[in-house]
Protein backbone atom coordinates (compact mmCIF):
# COMPACT_ATOMS: atom_id res chain seq x y z
CA UNK A 1 0.00 0.00 0.00
CA UNK A 2 1.28 3.50 -1.04
CA UNK A 3 2.75 5.40 1.71
CA UNK A 4 1.31 8.74 2.51
CA UNK A 5 3.86 10.70 0.99
CA UNK A 6 3.80 8.31 -2.36
CA UNK A 7 1.79 11.31 -4.55
CA UNK A 8 4.69 13.51 -3.74
CA UNK A 9 7.21 11.30 -4.65
CA UNK A 10 5.34 10.51 -7.96
CA UNK A 11 5.03 14.45 -8.28
CA UNK A 12 8.80 14.89 -8.20
CA UNK A 13 9.62 12.42 -10.75
CA UNK A 14 7.50 13.58 -12.96
CA UNK A 15 8.96 17.23 -12.60
CA UNK A 16 12.35 16.10 -12.90
CA UNK A 17 11.46 14.65 -16.16
CA UNK A 18 9.67 17.85 -17.44
CA UNK A 19 12.94 19.74 -16.26
CA UNK A 20 15.19 17.40 -18.04
CA UNK A 21 12.97 17.10 -21.18
CA UNK A 22 14.50 19.94 -23.18
CA UNK A 23 12.35 23.32 -24.18
CA UNK A 24 13.19 24.49 -20.33
CA UNK A 25 15.85 26.88 -20.78
CA UNK A 26 15.89 30.52 -22.93
CA UNK A 27 18.44 31.93 -24.03
CA UNK A 28 17.94 35.19 -23.90
CA UNK A 29 20.79 37.92 -22.21
CA UNK A 30 20.39 39.64 -18.99
CA UNK A 31 19.21 42.85 -20.47
CA UNK A 32 15.79 41.48 -21.91
CA UNK A 33 15.61 38.53 -19.23
CA UNK A 34 15.11 41.45 -16.80
CA UNK A 35 12.23 42.87 -18.94
CA UNK A 36 8.56 42.11 -17.33
CA UNK A 37 7.55 40.28 -20.85
CA UNK A 38 10.22 38.08 -21.32
CA UNK A 39 9.99 37.17 -16.93
CA UNK A 40 5.89 36.60 -17.92
CA UNK A 41 7.12 34.07 -20.37
CA UNK A 42 9.31 32.40 -17.99
CA UNK A 43 6.69 32.58 -15.24
CA UNK A 44 3.65 31.09 -17.51
CA UNK A 45 6.55 28.69 -18.16
CA UNK A 46 7.00 27.40 -14.72
CA UNK A 47 3.10 27.68 -14.18
CA UNK A 48 2.50 25.39 -16.96
CA UNK A 49 5.21 23.27 -15.76
CA UNK A 50 3.66 22.65 -12.16
CA UNK A 51 0.11 22.61 -13.33
CA UNK A 52 1.46 19.46 -15.97
CA UNK A 53 3.01 17.82 -13.07
CA UNK A 54 0.14 17.88 -10.76
CA UNK A 55 2.27 20.04 -8.06
CA UNK A 56 1.26 21.56 -5.33
CA UNK A 57 1.70 25.31 -5.03
CA UNK A 58 5.13 24.69 -2.00
CA UNK A 59 7.37 28.11 -2.07
CA UNK A 60 9.74 25.91 -1.69
CA UNK A 61 8.67 23.96 -5.00
CA UNK A 62 8.10 27.20 -6.95
CA UNK A 63 11.27 28.47 -6.34
CA UNK A 64 13.14 25.57 -7.64
CA UNK A 65 11.36 25.91 -10.79
CA UNK A 66 12.10 29.52 -11.17
CA UNK A 67 15.84 28.63 -10.57
CA UNK A 68 16.05 26.02 -13.09
CA UNK A 69 14.49 28.83 -16.04
CA UNK A 70 17.11 31.07 -15.46
CA UNK A 71 19.56 28.46 -14.44
CA UNK A 72 22.14 29.30 -17.50
CA UNK A 73 22.63 33.03 -16.60
CA UNK A 74 25.62 33.47 -13.84
CA UNK A 75 24.67 33.42 -10.57
CA UNK A 76 24.77 37.01 -9.38
CA UNK A 77 22.02 37.26 -11.95
CA UNK A 78 19.90 34.31 -11.82
CA UNK A 79 18.90 35.03 -7.93
CA UNK A 80 17.27 38.05 -8.86
CA UNK A 81 15.61 36.69 -11.84
CA UNK A 82 14.65 33.75 -10.39
CA UNK A 83 12.92 35.50 -7.46
CA UNK A 84 11.10 38.18 -10.06
CA UNK A 85 9.68 34.76 -11.94
CA UNK A 86 8.88 32.63 -8.79
CA UNK A 87 6.56 35.50 -7.19
CA UNK A 88 4.75 35.84 -10.12
CA UNK A 89 4.24 31.87 -10.13
CA UNK A 90 3.37 32.50 -6.48
CA UNK A 91 0.55 35.15 -7.51
CA UNK A 92 -1.01 32.56 -9.56
CA UNK A 93 -1.10 29.84 -7.81
CA UNK A 94 -2.40 31.89 -4.74
CA UNK A 95 -5.30 34.51 -6.51
CA UNK A 96 -6.07 32.73 -9.49
CA UNK A 97 -6.30 28.64 -9.43
CA UNK A 98 -8.93 28.22 -10.98
CA UNK A 99 -11.85 26.51 -8.39
CA UNK A 100 -15.25 24.44 -9.26
CA UNK A 101 -14.60 21.78 -12.26
CA UNK A 102 -11.35 23.46 -14.47
CA UNK A 103 -8.84 21.36 -15.69
CA UNK A 104 -5.84 22.07 -16.83
CA UNK A 105 -5.65 21.48 -20.51
CA UNK A 106 -1.87 22.71 -21.85
CA UNK A 107 -0.07 25.73 -21.48
CA UNK A 108 1.92 28.11 -24.45
CA UNK A 109 -0.27 26.18 -27.48
CA UNK A 110 -1.35 28.22 -30.66
CA UNK A 111 -4.16 29.78 -31.02
CA UNK A 112 -5.20 31.59 -34.35
CA UNK A 113 -2.03 33.99 -35.06
CA UNK A 114 -0.76 33.53 -31.47
CA UNK A 115 0.01 31.44 -28.49
CA UNK A 116 -2.14 31.60 -25.37
CA UNK A 117 -0.29 31.46 -22.15
CA UNK A 118 -3.15 28.42 -20.18
CA UNK A 119 -5.78 26.88 -21.46
CA UNK A 120 -8.95 25.15 -19.11
CA UNK A 121 -11.78 23.38 -19.89
CA UNK A 122 -14.33 21.43 -18.07
CA UNK A 123 -16.39 18.15 -18.53
CA UNK A 124 -19.19 19.80 -20.45
CA UNK A 125 -16.43 20.65 -22.57
CA UNK A 126 -16.26 24.40 -21.53
CA UNK A 127 -13.14 26.45 -22.41
CA UNK A 128 -11.01 29.32 -20.95
CA UNK A 129 -8.04 30.97 -21.52
CA UNK A 130 -5.51 32.56 -19.03
CA UNK A 131 -3.39 35.20 -20.24
CA UNK A 132 -1.12 36.11 -17.74
CA UNK A 133 1.12 39.65 -17.32
CA UNK A 134 3.67 39.97 -14.96
CA UNK A 135 4.80 43.58 -15.03
CA UNK A 136 3.00 47.03 -14.07
CA UNK A 137 -0.93 46.05 -13.93
CA UNK A 138 -1.54 48.92 -16.38
CA UNK A 139 -0.35 46.86 -18.91
CA UNK A 140 -3.51 45.35 -18.69
CA UNK A 141 -5.53 48.86 -20.26
CA UNK A 142 -3.00 49.49 -22.92
CA UNK A 143 -3.82 49.01 -26.33
CA UNK A 144 -1.39 46.56 -27.37
CA UNK A 145 -3.32 44.11 -24.79
CA UNK A 146 -6.63 45.30 -25.95
CA UNK A 147 -5.53 44.61 -29.50
CA UNK A 148 -4.22 40.87 -28.38
CA UNK A 149 -7.17 40.02 -26.47
CA UNK A 150 -9.50 40.86 -29.76
CA UNK A 151 -7.34 38.05 -31.40
CA UNK A 152 -7.32 35.58 -28.94
CA UNK A 153 -11.02 36.18 -28.40
CA UNK A 154 -11.88 36.39 -32.12
CA UNK A 155 -9.82 32.79 -32.76
CA UNK A 156 -11.25 30.89 -29.70
CA UNK A 157 -15.16 31.62 -30.74
CA UNK A 158 -13.97 30.60 -34.47
CA UNK A 159 -11.87 27.62 -32.70
CA UNK A 160 -14.48 26.84 -30.19
CA UNK A 161 -18.05 28.45 -30.65
CA UNK A 162 -20.54 28.32 -27.51
CA UNK A 163 -18.24 26.30 -25.68
CA UNK A 164 -15.58 28.94 -25.30
CA UNK A 165 -16.63 31.17 -22.03
CA UNK A 166 -14.18 33.85 -22.25
CA UNK A 167 -10.31 34.76 -21.01
CA UNK A 168 -9.32 35.74 -17.70
CA UNK A 169 -6.70 38.41 -18.69
CA UNK A 170 -4.25 38.59 -15.06
CA UNK A 171 -2.40 40.35 -13.49
CA UNK A 172 0.16 38.90 -11.15
CA UNK A 173 1.59 42.36 -9.40
CA UNK A 174 -2.50 43.48 -8.66
CA UNK A 175 -5.01 40.73 -8.96
CA UNK A 176 -7.70 43.06 -8.29
CA UNK A 177 -6.95 44.64 -11.48
CA UNK A 178 -7.57 41.42 -13.17
CA UNK A 179 -10.13 41.32 -15.57
CA UNK A 180 -12.53 38.94 -17.39
CA UNK A 181 -13.50 39.25 -21.32
CA UNK A 182 -16.30 37.67 -22.30
CA UNK A 183 -17.06 35.71 -25.68
CA UNK A 184 -18.57 39.18 -27.27
CA UNK A 185 -16.15 41.23 -26.17
CA UNK A 186 -17.63 42.95 -23.61
CA UNK A 187 -15.34 42.40 -19.73
CA UNK A 188 -15.60 43.25 -16.33
CA UNK A 189 -13.68 42.74 -13.37
CA UNK A 190 -12.40 39.13 -12.81
CA UNK A 191 -13.18 39.11 -9.11
CA UNK A 192 -17.31 39.60 -10.60
CA UNK A 193 -17.03 36.87 -13.06
CA UNK A 194 -18.08 34.08 -9.96
CA UNK A 195 -20.08 32.13 -11.97
CA UNK A 196 -16.73 30.53 -13.53
CA UNK A 197 -16.08 28.36 -10.59
CA UNK A 198 -20.04 26.66 -10.93
CA UNK A 199 -19.38 25.73 -14.87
Amino acid sequence: MPGPHAHVVRWAIQLDRLLKGGGVFVNLDDETLSRSSEVGVLAHRGIGQLLTAGAPPDPSVILEVAKSLVSEFPKIESRAHAQLVAGAISSYFTNHLPSGNWMFAGHELQLGSGRIDLLWTTFNDHKMLDEIKTGASRKLFLTRTRDQMERYREAAVAAWGPDFVGIRLISTTDPRKSRFIRPDGSNCSLASASFLKDL
